[in-house]
Parts: structure tokens; sequence; C-alpha cells
């Protein structure tokens, strides 16, 4: 499938949406605050992926996996397994990554330890923390190869630009949201605030 298909979403405050989140893009979600981000996001994607992949395991060990709600929404199409970042903290440290919080950073250390050359360079050249470690093809924002898809909740108008796809959700929070204003290419972006803020000389 060549997207992620949601129709008739209505967790929280979503008024019974139809998206298509192509796959193997950067896709942005937008809006204003309470307009439905989190909620098509993490409530209603990460939650049903989550379901999805619980449902894999034996009844025993599913009883020991986080438990995900099934989103209020018609149907969803096209999922894959999703590993979740939210704004908050994933772990007690301030230094835990996405590898740390999954177990995979044992595997990915065993690999690169028997697959890599011993010597690449000092250990800054690879730190988010310098700014010559950051990728200088993407400017540190990330750069996706075929075959993976990253859906985010987004406020910062460079990374908003450099998406493939965007998402803008509103007119207004709460029961004024929820819906879809609009939903394609970053450059047919025409209205609204992300719209404004876009084009607003700088």
């Amino acid at each position: 499938m060549a997207h992620i298909s949601i129709r008739g979403a209505r967790t929280n405050n979503l008024q019974a949406i139809d998206v298509d989140i192509p796959r193997n893009r950067l896709v942005v979600i937008v809006g204003v605050s309470g307009s439905g981000k989190s909620s098509l996001v993490f409530d209603t994607i990460a939650a049903e992926a989550g379901h999805q992949v619980n449902e894999t395991f034996p009844p025993f060990a599913r009883n020991r996996l986080p438990q995900w709600t099934r989103p209020d929404v018609d149907a969803i199409g096209g999922l894959s397994p999703v590993v979740v970042i939210d704004q908050r903290r994933i772990g007690g440290n301030a230094r835990s990554t996405v590898g740390t919080i999954t177990d995979a950073w044992t595997y990915l250390r065993l690999l690169f330890s028997r697959l890599s050359d011993p010597h690449v360079g000092e250990s800054n050249a690879f730190s988010f923390n310098d700014a010559a470690g950051m990728c200088s093809t993407c400017a540190g924002l990330g750069e996706l190869e075929h075959g993976h898809t990253a859906v985010i909740v987004e406020h910062h108008l460079d990374v908003i630009r450099r998406a493939d796809w965007v998402v803008d959700l509103g007119p207004g929070p709460g029961r004024r949201g929820g819906r879809v204003l609009y939903e394609g290419p970053v450059a047919g972006l025409n209205t609204g605030p992300t719209a404004q803020a876009l084009h607003a000389p700088e």
C-alpha cells in the first residue's frame, strides 16, 4: 500500500476526518494548539499500530506489553510497526535515546563492533551536541531512506518547509478544530495560520 489510509477518525476532538498519509516520506502534522495533531498521531495512528503489533504476540507475552486501546475510527490501513517518541522524556536519564529505550542499542553495538572500521574519526564528529557532527546533507534534520515513514507533530518552520507532505488541522482548538484544512505537498499550503507563518517575510 502506498499510503496510510485513515477513514472516519473521531478520537478526542477529531471530526470524523479522512486522511491519506504517503509512505516513505517525511510527513508533518501542523495546526493551532488543540486542533487535534496529537489525537491524530498518538491517539489514532500510534494506538492502532501498537494494538496491531500486540495482537501478533501470544496472550502470555501480550499481558506484559503496553496496552493500546483501539482508537475511535472507521478504518485504518497500511500501518507498519511504529516507534513512538513524544515530547516527554522517554526515560529517567536525559540522555536516553530510542536505541536505549527499545533495547536496540545492545544489538546495534554488537553489529557495529563486528562490522565497523576500528577508527572512523573523533567522537565529536558524530555528536548532535557539536555543529560539526551534524549531517551536512540535511543540516541535522534527518534524511529518510527508502522504506521509512516519519509522521511528526511539528511547529518549527524550517522542519515544515523541508517536509515531503503536510497535514494541516484546524481551524481552531477543541470543538472548533479537528478538521483537515489541507493535505498535500508543502508548496500547496496557501491558507490558514501555518501558511501565513511559512510565507511571512523573514
